[in-house]
């Protein structure tokens, strides 16, 4: 794959996860077919700090480390990231449980996003140029609305600028994207 796409002059890419950074032919592949690579898991807020101002960089370090010794492009996925407030019943979130309970005014909320923006940004400045600042901002549910997350109940609609904002300061010639999912079908 990776020899079709560099023909193209284009980038093939592929999802990682960090429990695979043990299996040496998961690792084989990856580096034999793929240029880029995005993080699935280790780099969501609630991997990196489970609890206010407490950083654990392991996992998505072990993803950097394997990219960059084998020449592989990284996305960093995903500085801010929320489920809609329907699903804050699951386990798991990609959002740490301390941000939830909290009740963090929005100067606070808003503290709490840049300081994040600003530690992993710079944790991997010199890894990363291409960040997925936000995360299925769009409604899946409700075509034309806005996810109702912990950000945007918070923050307002505005938290998505304001995040583009900070993450372009700590990083003015990185590439800034948001991810979306189910957007394009409301079916």
């Amino acid at each position: 794959l990776r020899n079709c796409y560099r023909a193209l002059d284009k980038e093939c890419g592929t999802s990682i996860m960090p429990m695979g950074m043990g299996d040496e032919a998961y690792k084989e592949i990856l580096a034999q077919q793929f240029s880029l690579v995005v993080p699935d898991y280790g780099m969501y807020m609630s991997d990196l700090q489970p609890r206010r101002g407490v950083w654990d960089f392991d996992r998505a370090d072990r993803i950097v480390d394997f990219a960059k010794t084998n020449q592989l492009k990284i996305r960093g996925h995903v500085l801010i990231y929320d489920y809609p407030t329907s699903r804050h019943g699951e386990k798991w979130t990609p959002t740490p449980r301390w941000v939830y309970d909290g009740q963090y005014s929005r100067d606070e909320m808003i503290r709490i996003m840049n300081d994040h923006i600003e530690t992993v940004m710079r944790h991997y400045r010199d890894s990363i140029s291409q960040w997925i600042v936000v995360n299925e901002v769009v409604g899946n549910l409700l075509p034309g609305q806005m996810d109702n997350n912990i950000w945007l109940k918070t923050i307002g609609k505005d938290y998505v600028d304001l995040a583009f904002q900070r993450a372009h300061k700590i990083a003015p010639n990185a590439e800034l994207m948001i991810n979306e999912y189910g957007a394009d079908y409301f079916g």
